[in-house]
């Protein structure tokens, strides 16, 4: 009968804030996480952080050691302590294995091998809301802000992680933790500036602490003009620098410009966090950032200013064209608060979020003056928002509602369960004009049969036949008037049976149902054994799955076909052993079996392209002692086999299977992943002196072992139709490989140091890249495409990467 209770109790508080007149409720938080503050676990030993309880990777909170997933937490301090200049170098400092290669799509995060075309195989949370975009991209936010001074930490689980936070969360999840009300009482205002970047920040922070609220509120601004880096570009024929030919060379053109505004417009982050009464917490934030797009391979381009009497073109000098540029809303209200009489813990929160995004070609040159049906189109060409230059220009809008409530049974059992409703609008960005809305893989998805997608359009085209997906010169458009709606459902529940020390199981299932697509169902089982108080093993398998892009769904609604789903399969061991006072391991070990989704250059299209298995390691040493912290780590990843699907020819994740156009031959290319490095080595130290008023950082990350990128070698020296351009072929890329370090081992090694003064007054010196030059490389794409022709066109690419430079910079921060 008290059962039952619990149960009617707990179905009844499920979607309601409680109130205090109907029961006495206490914040659910872990005792220790409301007297901590981040200076408190600062000093903490390494046994009891073993010990503090959190929820990461799961919903009924347990022990760090006891977690069913591999996580590396960035805590503010190493943020700070670091300097570095965004996420990207965050996540390639700190976590074991992760890095990233650029794509004309953006930065691409690859982690355990499994990476795309798009960061869509990651979830990035911000205090545990997704904040992907849904349409296109996947993970685009913050990834190249350069003001981090609101973030707490960063969480990243590194491997699937769809059964807690939902699909698509196939290679790891991201979580910022904001800085929260109570964390500054008084003001903290900073300023810093980055040489070659030209980079420029400074951030305002306020604290308050009242009695019933609290308050955290922060602004930030950084201006960053970019440089045109330098790089290696390759061909078929030659390889050479970009900007530094004869005119009418493939090279030609500079290269865009490396992390440069976009529009010249500055970042901007503004965060508003409030609790009161004390279980209710209140949070607003508005980001807006934007910076160029293309890899090294991306030219930079001359637009159309004009035409002359004679109806030429009349171009300007080299610029940047292709950009993106996204702003995004947060608003939430979360309650969490505790059922005395049951013993029950609820969470519940309601938050609004909304993205702009816009992307641009390219190029602007490639219009001529009689495809413009008005008459003043030409005249505005050069600018980034005139719709003759956007490929994508659209938002998206979400209601999200979700709830967790936890059954504490007893201290060795405990239940949760959880619910939670999406409602997302996709249509026109920001202010727009509905006409200007674009989207889809080839910008197919418009506003109507008026859209500006089709100033391009020669006149004498029948635009009326947009209004289905009809044909228009052998093209489909899908017209969505004001947009479309969708629904995503999802329902988790988790039992953590700790039935003794050396046994214990933690039971989780997620089951996901979007409006244009079937139900997904996400298991995990965790085996949990603690070999004694400081030693415990945990053998974890899951699946997780991902849906297909919005804008691909809705297509495939519409011409009624079923969406597609990306899933995969892991098995992983985990270790996890405090081996001293001071000392603390990790290693995982795991096997991937995945059904990849990414971009089929055979139908121009996002879909299902391979079936793969990834296997590798991770090992981790932290180290803190006395007035040192420390880390290392190793990764190995390794593709065991790979197989495309049917009617692909190839795909952006590896050559080893490769199918030749117009014939049925597949070319063998060896084992590997396109942009993985097989082994990456990381380092960090941090060094204190004098009772913390000086602190020495630096950390060396390298990548090695790209035999993935290498054997596209292989794909384009077998494809040869005589010995003797096989021959050429194969001499180019030893020349790539062995004298321009293309696909060659990457090593960032950066150092900083930081003083305090007066207690008020911290100054940073820091320096990137120490070694720069090639060390420091970044690789992009690699192509090899249309194989009895070896490229698309001269001007596209075989291989190519870009150099990061060393730089030098100088931060101030004063709290008052």
């Amino acid at each position: 009968m008290k059962q039952k209770l619990i149960l009617i109790t707990l179905l009844t508080k499920l979607f309601v804030f409680p109130t205090m007149a109907q029961l006495k409720y206490n914040s659910i938080e872990n005792e220790q996480d409301v007297q901590l503050n981040a200076e408190d676990i600062l000093n903490m030993d390494l046994d009891d952080l073993m010990n503090l309880e959190v929820k990461v990777g799961n919903i009924s909170g347990t022990t760090s050691k006891r977690l069913p997933v591999s996580v590396t937490t960035i805590t503010k301090e190493q943020i700070e302590l670091s300097n570095v200049q965004n996420l990207l170098h965050l996540i390639q400092i700190y976590v074991p294995g992760a890095s990233y290669w650029r794509h004309s799509e953006g930065p691409m995060i690859g982690m355990r091998g499994i990476t795309s075309d798009r960061n869509n195989k990651l979830l990035m949370t911000l205090n545990g809301i997704v904040i992907n975009q849904k349409a296109h991209n996947g993970v685009i936010h913050e990834l190249e802000d350069w003001n981090m001074e609101d973030i707490e930490k960063v969480e990243i689980i590194r491997g699937p992680g769809s059964v807690t936070y939902g699909p698509g969360a196939i290679a790891g999840v991201i979580n910022i933790v904001t800085k929260k009300a109570g964390e500054l009482d008084g003001l903290k205002a900073s300023a810093q500036y980055v040489t070659k970047y030209n980079n420029k920040t400074a951030s305002l922070s306020y604290g308050f602490k009242k009695e019933k609220v609290k308050g955290y509120f922060h602004a930030g601004i950084a201006k960053t003009e970019g440089f045109i880096p330098d790089g290696m570009l390759m061909t078929n024929d030659s390889i050479s620098v970009r900007g530094i030919n004869q005119p009418g060379s493939v090279f030609e053109a500079p290269a865009q410009t490396y992390m440069g505004d976009f529009n010249d417009e500055p970042q901007i982050k503004l965060l508003a966090d409030i609790n009161f009464l004390d279980d209710f917490n209140f949070t607003a934030r508005y980001n807006k950032s934007g910076a160029s797009v293309g890899s090294y391979s991306t030219p930079q381009s001359k637009p159309i200013i004009g035409f002359d009497e004679k109806n030429r073109k009349i171009l300007q000098n080299y610029e940047d064209r292709s950009f993106q540029s996204q702003q995004q809303l947060l608003l939430s209200l979360k309650n969490a608060s505790h059922i005395e009489s049951s013993n029950v813990d609820i969470e519940t929160e309601f938050a609004y979020t909304s993205a702009d995004y816009l992307r641009t070609r390219p190029a602007s040159e490639i219009y001529d003056r009689d495809q413009y049906p008005y008459t003043n189109i030409f005249h505005e060409t050069n600018s980034f928002d005139n719709p003759l230059n956007l490929l994508q220009n659209f938002a998206e809008n979400s209601f999200i509602a979700k709830t967790t409530a936890l059954y504490k049974i007893n201290d060795q059992y405990k239940v949760a369960l959880g619910i939670e409703s999406i409602n997302t609008h996709i249509g026109k960005g920001w202010g727009d004009d509905a006409r200007d809305f674009r989207m889809g893989d080839g910008q197919n998805i418009v506003n109507g049969k008026n859209s500006t997608s089709f100033i391009t359009t020669p006149s004498n085209i029948n635009i009326s036949k947009a209004l289905n997906p009809d044909s228009i010169e052998g093209k489909k458009y899908f017209i969505v008037g004001n947009g479309w709606s969708t629904h995503d459902l999802g329902f988790v529940m988790e039992a953590n049976l700790e039935f003794n020390p050396y046994f214990s199981l933690l039971l989780s299932a997620r089951a996901d149902k979007n409006t244009y697509s079937d139900w997904l169902f996400s298991p995990r089982a965790a085996i949990i054994s603690e070999l004694n108080d400081n030693h415990v093993v945990k053998l974890v398998l899951q699946q997780s799955n991902k849906i297909n892009t919005a804008e691909q769904l809705y297509i495939a609604n519409r011409t009624n076909s079923t969406g597609d789903v990306e899933s995969v399969t892991t098995t992983e061991l985990i270790y996890t052993g405090l081996v001293s006072d001071h000392s603390l391991i990790n290693f995982s070990t795991y096997l991937n079996q995945q059904s990849a989704i990414g971009w089929n250059p055979g139908t121009k299209s996002t879909t299902p392209i391979a079936d793969l298995s990834i296997a590798g390691f991770e090992f981790d040493y932290q180290l803190k002692a006395f007035s040192v912290f420390a880390g290392f780590s190793h990764a190995y990843t390794k593709l065991l086999n790979y197989s495309l699907k049917e009617n692909v020819p190839h795909t952006f994740l590896s050559y080893s299977e490769f199918s030749l156009p117009k014939t049925t031959e597949e070319i063998g290319s060896g084992k590997g992943l396109i942009g993985i490095s097989e082994n990456t080595t990381k380092l960090y130290i941090d060094k204190f002196l004098m009772n913390r008023k000086f602190a020495l950082h630096t950390e060396l990350a390298t990548f090695w072992s790209f035999n993935g990128s290498k054997g596209v070698q292989n794909v384009v020296v077998n494809a040869q139709k005589t010995d003797e351009d096989a021959a050429k072929q194969k001499a180019l890329y030893d020349e790539a490989f062995n004298e321009h370090n293309f696909f060659g081992t990457s090593l960032f090694w950066n150092a900083t140091f930081s003083a305090h003064f007066m207690e008020k007054l911290t100054v940073q010196v820091g320096i990137h890249n120490i070694l720069g030059g090639e060390h420091a490389r970044i690789d992009d794409q690699v192509n090899a495409f249309n194989l009895d022709q070896l490229t698309w066109s001269k001007y596209v690419n075989s291989a190519n990467y870009l150099v990061e430079p060393r730089t030098y910079s100088l931060k101030l921060t004063y709290k008052l």
